[in-house]
């Protein structure tokens, strides 16, 4: 493991993990020796972990090989720094889980050791996504878990769904397209609303003893994303952080425009004009709440002239 203090310097975590010592004094040493088990997993080519580890992340990724309506499919298994400082915030937030975690069954409680992002063009390929991971991975409710760890199943011929898909969505944003599907499929979602305008369909399967997070993705979520990511999500509140903040919060809006726009036409390609014009519409209402933004930005006080409509 790295000094301590400059890890904790790095990732801005000291505060946090100054609270969690006081009431778990040996904390640190239990991260240390996770760090230490799972960087040598990470790095180690050789090592029986990491080949399964990387032999499975393989696997997943060929189940969703030579999907037409899937844009891109990525993964990745999780950096040893990254892992330690999810712990201290799981910690710090209260998850019960995290504070027994040891080297011994770290991999049994973060459920994100191995991460696959499937990225799809239009909204509405959504419900071919996800009727596909319940094919592949859905076995029925009885397999559905509350405790990682303690119901933690390493069954090699098996791979199962672990829980209802978490639906993640900004405060006011659209329900209709997953409620549809839950009635139509008779399943049910776990609905997660968020301040942060992230928007994202996220599974947790139980890939034959490892678990594996399966996140769903437009195009225009991914590209947000990435974008909040870089210049809001680990920056400290100043007046910069709200600047972007606010540019951010536009760049979503247009992006969701842009959403609409697409299922505009796909829409009408399909000769489902009544559809095509539901979207025509969102597509104008969105684009005036746009305008009220670029408005409220100070780059733009004054400047009428710059709506995106051109009014």
């Amino acid at each position: 493991m790295k000094d301590k203090n400059t890890f904790l310097e790095i990732h801005k975590i000291k505060a946090k993990l100054e609270r969690v010592e006081r009431d778990y004094p040996q904390i640190w040493s239990r991260l240390c020796r996770i760090y230490d088990d799972f960087e040598y997993i990470a790095n180690n080519t050789e090592d029986d972990k990491r080949k399964k580890l990387t032999e499975y992340q393989s696997l997943v990724l060929k189940e969703f090989d030579n999907i037409s309506f899937v844009y891109r499919v990525c993964s990745r298994i999780k950096e040893p720094d990254s892992l330690i400082v999810k712990i201290v915030n799981k910690i710090y937030e209260g998850k019960e889980i995290y504070t027994t975690i040891d080297e011994t069954n770290y991999y049994q409680i973060v459920t994100d050791l191995i991460g696959i992002r499937i990225i799809h063009k239009f909204v509405g390929e959504w419900e071919q996504i996800n009727e596909l991971i319940y094919e592949k991975f859905y076995k029925g409710d009885e397999y559905f878990i509350e405790d990682y760890n303690r119901e933690y199943s390493c069954n090699r011929k098996l791979s199962f769904l672990i829980e209802c898909p978490e639906i993640h969505y900004p405060l006011n944003g659209r329900l209709d397209l997953y409620q549809e599907t839950e009635k139509r499929l008779n399943i049910k979602f776990k609905y997660t609303p968020n301040n942060r305008n992230y928007r994202g369909v996220h599974y947790l399967v139980n890939y034959y003893g490892i678990y594996v997070e399966i996140q769903v993705r437009t195009l225009s979520d991914e590209l947000w994303g990435e974008v909040n990511h870089d210049f809001v999500y680990k920056m400290k509140r100043t007046e910069k952080k709200d600047k972007l903040t606010a540019a951010s919060d536009l760049l979503r809006t247009i992006l969701l425009a842009g959403d609409a726009v697409c299922m505009y036409m796909k829409e009408h390609n399909d000769d489902n004009k009544d559809k095509a014009e539901e979207y025509l519409t969102e597509t104008r209402d969105i684009i005036k709440k746009a305008d009220q933004m670029l408005l409220g930005m100070d780059v733009c006080k004054g400047d009428d002239d710059y709506g995106i409509s051109g009014k």
